[in-house]
């Protein structure tokens, strides 16, 4: 199943394919019922084995970023093939067709033809293979190779007889060396198997050109067959298990086909290790025909032990390996270079100047004529070459996790790796996907045939990384020794700048936190080590952003020293400046801002990002790993304060469960009854609560009020009260949710408002709605919360009162007003972007349009707030859109639709702990079952509801009571 299923993504070329028609494909039109979770499995299984990247799903369904496959490659080389033929270029049409046809191995898709979708692409494949073929044989007429054609032709024809033009290239073939008789043949048997089989003539082609034979036209004779190439070949050994990297050699191919007044130049940059010359040797044995002149190699030392080759040192090399005597060398430069140019200027040749250092070596080297290519390797960016020289930069990154593990078959067998795929793929993250690395690893584990790879990783990882990626005997190959090459010209203040980078916990960063390390501006420092390929730089709508390759971070942090880590604490104090600058500009708010004094650490103005938001989904990796390593290195305030100004934000984005995460780590180390305790622990119940979670968010808001309460912070200690008193209704404990709301009031009601009281309101008008219901209550609770919010300019709070007001009005019959309420509540909370927000109006909506009996709007509603809730693991938002869905189907009468929602939502009720939440969701589960005619299942879902409803003193238990017994 998991090969058809990717054969079926690899077929469709990355258009996306939806469940529907992936179950269609794969079981011809009748899959059973299990099909959509079995093929989930599946491509989960996929996800896992090709990279999370590789599949994705959007709103039309599953797409596959086609990977460098055989058939793409085919595909692209059939492209070239065609157009080289048509454009008058013989010998590369033939080059590139052989390279195209070397690819198959059997039959397209051989195992799973069995699916239609797959056997169309398989017969498309199949017939532009035959295509390809047809132009290859027609390049080598072209080229007076028809000799060698004839074989090839003979048995191609045999296979495919009814193929015209195949027949009558070997009737030229066979007519222009000399074998007219077998010629007549060729042509008399087509003529009478399409007589006999098809009723039809040879095509006018065909029969104009055995016309032509028959009176010995001129215009058929043999063109005169093309010399092989004769120049030098200095070309190093290719590697024989050379893997991937196909879009890359499809790129220099592209290169390699621009016209210039010039050489056409193509540099590869890319870090130590990075397989620039493996890729660059590759290419050039793939293209050696399109050089009959010949294939030059130089290596420039640039960044190997020892002194670089001089520009003058090369020139007189080149010369040499192109036949001029040592003593034609000139011994001036400007001299050599001009006798070099003239020298290759009309001819076609490949020089490859490897591991180059700098622009003014290269420039020298660029040879005259428009025929040459040049490829340069270099760890330096060589930007003047861009600017000045025409040169075209391809900048090369790690395997892809395809490629790597194609990488270790070649190296260990297809048997050891397949034996274990997630070690494999574990090993190609250790190294960080870098060639070298790779290989220097999978050379190791060959020489212990008895050690698993598993094992290895594991050592791998847990001592010297660096250490264990080098091949005893051979020092210089060792990733250590390759990576110090590249710092030998750093100054001082860049490379104080890649050490300092090198204690950060993460790889990608913006530039102003290079300039924290620095403590000075810190784009020279940051240009300086994007050119020696140290890190990649790259201009993003936030900013310079770099990035630094895993293993390079490893080997910076070696080199870091004690003035580096105090550098590393002022960055993250700079950090927290600016999670404090952007928390206080966020517009969704749910606690009150941190009054910590801090002091801005830099000169100059504080930050004021525009787009808070963005400011921070934009760093919040950064964030969650810096308060981390601050608590590992024993900066246990940083580490709590960078999490507790997150707070805001991770509550109402979609990355509560990474803030978590983070959370728990750091408590851990902190006071339990400290100020940091409070700050986390109201953040950790806070989120417990929001996601529908009431059990487990209870101890930890008790502690949070009391630790808060013993700090003098009674704003903070109030907000805990707020969530605890939500979480007392939820469990459906009304005198405690009263006391706790009330205990919040009583602290925060000043003269000057804050949006804490809004809450506070809002929370005490939520509770009158929900247990032991008064709506007129609730509703003059929510006039007083919503007074609050507009007075404190809090938009999200009062969305949020609006859409409480809207579910009085429900209580209260005032059905036009509700929708009015809801409607106004959607308007804000997409302004202000909040999704728990706009996930609990979506909701609402969806109820308040299924009461009025408008089920279409009602489904929308419900199926947006449904994504809002899976978004954000929202239990409450999923449970309830869930229960709107199941009432819906129920109205329409498909009750097998209600019965899987409805079961759903009741499932989610249950991981809640919340006893309204439960009982909402049981009772249309029960009225489901009896439609049904499930009277036992129906009784017993409304009986709990109604247990339920009678244990928080819920009006709902008397209507179940009287929906019993009628059913009874």
């Amino acid at each position: 199943m998991q090969r058809r299923l990717l054969a079926l993504f690899l077929s469709q070329g990355g258009s996306p394919l939806s469940i529907d028609v992936i179950a269609d494909a794969l079981w011809d039109n009748d899959p059973p019922r299990t099909a959509r979770k079995t093929l989930l499995i599946y491509i989960h299984r996929l996800r896992r084995l090709l990279g999370e990247d590789i599949i994705s799903l959007g709103t039309s369904g599953y797409r596959m970023r086609i990977l460098p496959a055989d058939s793409q490659t085919f595909i692209e080389l059939a492209a070239e093939v065609v157009s080289a033929q048509q454009g008058g270029d013989p010998v590369r049409a033939y080059a590139v067709a052989e390279r195209a046809l070397a690819l198959w191995r059997g039959p397209a898709y051989a195992d799973t033809r069995d699916v239609a979708m797959i056997e169309a692409e398989a017969v498309r494949l199949e017939e532009l293979k035959l295509t390809v073929f047809e132009e290859q044989m027609q390049a080598g007429l072209d080229l007076g190779r028809h000799a060698e054609l004839v074989g090839l032709l003979t048995t191609a024809v045999a296979e495919n007889p009814y193929r015209e033009r195949l027949s009558g290239q070997l009737l030229l073939a066979l007519y222009r060396g000399g074998r007219q008789v077998e010629a007549w043949e060729v042509y008399r048997q087509t003529s009478r198997r399409l007589a006999e089989e098809l009723g039809v003539d040879p095509t006018p082609e065909l029969q104009r050109l055995w016309q032509q034979v028959l009176r010995a036209d001129p215009a058929l004779a043999a063109p005169q067959q093309k010399s092989q190439p004769t120049g030098p070949n200095l070309l190093p050994r290719d590697i024989p298990d050379f893997t991937g990297r196909e879009q890359d050699l499809s790129w220099l191919n592209e290169v390699a086909k621009v016209p210039a007044a010039t050489a056409v130049i193509s540099t590869i940059a890319g870090i130590a290790g990075m397989g620039k010359t493996a890729l660059a040797v590759h290419w050039a044995h793939r293209n050696i025909d399109l050089y009959p002149d010949g294939q030059l190699y130089l290596n420039l030392r640039g960044y190997s032990p020892g002194t670089p080759v001089s520009s003058l040192e090369a020139l007189g090399q080149l010369l040499r390996s192109v036949g001029l005597p040592h003593d034609v060398v000139p011994q001036r430069e400007d001299e050599a270079a001009a006798l070099y140019r003239s020298t290759l200027a009309g001819k076609r040749m490949l020089i490859l100047l490897d591991n180059a250092s700098s622009v003014d070596q290269v420039r020298p080297l660029l040879p005259g004529g428009a025929d040459n290519m040049v490829l340069i390797t270099s760890r330096d960016r060589l930007g003047g070459l861009i600017a000045r020289d025409g040169s075209r930069r391809l900048d090369i990154g790690g395997l892809s996790p395809g490629e790597a593990r194609r990488l270790l078959v070649q190296i260990l067998g297809a048997a050891r790796v397949d034996a274990e795929p997630e070690a494999a793929a574990e090993l190609a993250r250790a190294c960080g996907h870098l060639p070298l690395a790779l290989r220097i690893a999978a050379a190791n584990l060959a020489d212990r045939p008895h050690q698993s790879i598993a094992e290895f990783s594991k050592s791998l990882l847990g001592s010297d990384r660096l250490g264990g990626l080098e091949v005893d005997g051979d020092p210089h190959s060792a990733v250590r020794a390759v990576f110090a090459l590249s710092l030998r010209d750093l100054d001082a203040e860049s490379a104080t700048l890649f050490r300092r980078i090198g204690l950060l916990p993460v790889a990608d960063a913006g530039a102003w936190v290079a300039q924290a390390l620095l403590g000075v501006a810190a784009d020279r420092a940051l240009a300086s080590l994007a050119e020696a390929s140290l890190i990649t730089t790259r201009e993003t709508g936030d900013g310079l952003r770099y990035h630094v390759h895993d293993l390079m971070q490893l080997y910076a942090r070696e080199q870091a020293a004690e003035p580096d880590l105090a550098a590393l604490r002022g960055a993250y104090e700079t950090l927290l400046w600016h999670t404090i600058a952007a928390d206080e500009r966020l517009t969704v708010r749910s606690f009150p801002s941190p009054q910590w004094p801090v002091r801005w650490p830099e000169p100059g103005p504080r930050p004021e990002p525009a787009d808070p938001s963005r400011w921070f989904s934009t760093e919040r990796t950064f964030l969650i790993r810096a308060a981390q390593d601050a608590a590992d290195r024993g900066w246990a305030g940083l580490a709590w304060r960078i999490l507790a100004t997150m707070m805001n934000f991770a509550t109402h984005e979609r990355y509560t469960q990474e803030w978590t995460r983070a959370a728990e780590y750091v408590y851990a180390g902190l006071d339990a009854r400290g100020e940091g305790a409070a700050a986390l622990l109201l953040g950790l119940g806070t989120m417990q609560q929001s996601r529908g979670n009431p059990l487990p968010a209870r101890p930890l808001l008790r502690q949070a009020r009391l630790n808060f309460v013993q700090c003098g912070d009674t704003r903070r200690a109030a907000t805990a009260a707020i969530h605890l008193s939500m979480v007392y209704r939820r469990l459906g404990r009304a005198r405690l949710a009263e006391a706790s709301v009330n205990w919040a009031i009583s602290h925060l009601d000043s003269a000057e408002p804050v949006a804490q009281l809004g809450r506070a309101y809002l929370a005490l008008g939520n509770l009158r709605l929900e247990i032991d219901p008064d709506p007129e209550a609730a509703v003059t609770a929510f006039g007083k919360a919503l007074t609050v919010m507009r007075a404190t300019g809090d938009r999200s709070g009062e969305a949020n009162v609006l859409a409480c007001l809207g579910q009085a009005r429900r209580a209260q019959g005032r059905l036009a007003e509700m929708i009015v309420h809801f409607e106004h509540a959607a308007t804000i909370m997409a302004e202000v972007n909040d999704p728990v927000g706009l996930c609990m109006i979506e909701g609402g909506l969806a109820r308040a349009r299924l009461t009025a009996g408008e089920l279409e709007l009602a489904r929308v509603h419900a199926e947006r707030a449904l994504g809002w809730a899976q978004n954000s693991h929202n239990l409450q938002g999923m449970k309830e859109a869930l229960t709107v869905l199941g009432g819906i189907a129920l109205d329409e009468g498909n009750l097998a639709g209600a019965l899987d929602r409805l079961q759903e939502a009741v499932s989610v009720a249950r991981r809640m702990a919340a006893p309204a939440s439960l009982a909402h969701s049981l009772f249309p589960l029960a009225k489901t079952h009896a439609a049904l005619g499930d009277l036992n299942a129906a009784r017993a879902a409304a009986q709990e509801a109604q247990t339920l409803y009678s244990s928080i003193n819920r009006p709902e238990h008397a209507e179940i009571a009287a929906w019993l017994e009628q059913l009874s």
